[in-house]
């Protein structure tokens, strides 16, 4: 009960897009040739025609992604 009281709620955000940005982190994992950016771009496009604040904040996650995130 103690440990359950002191974990945060999860972020609804991160939970309703969860599976896409896993597919994008491993396109961008599996395709070390191709620009991070640009992968990442083409799910924009391709899944958020209409991003909302918490969308764009989530695609700053994933710029922000480097070797040592991708290492854990």
């Amino acid at each position: 009960m103690a440990i359950k009281q002191e974990l945060s709620e999860p972020d609804p955000a991160r939970l309703a897009w969860r599976d896409l940005i896993k597919k994008t982190i491993r396109e961008v994992v599996t395709q070390p040739e191709l620009d991070a950016l640009i992968v990442i771009q083409q799910t924009v496009d391709t899944w958020f025609l209409n991003l909302s604040g918490g969308m764009c904040r989530r695609i700053e996650e994933l710029r922000r992604l480097h070797e040592g995130v991708l290492a854990r």
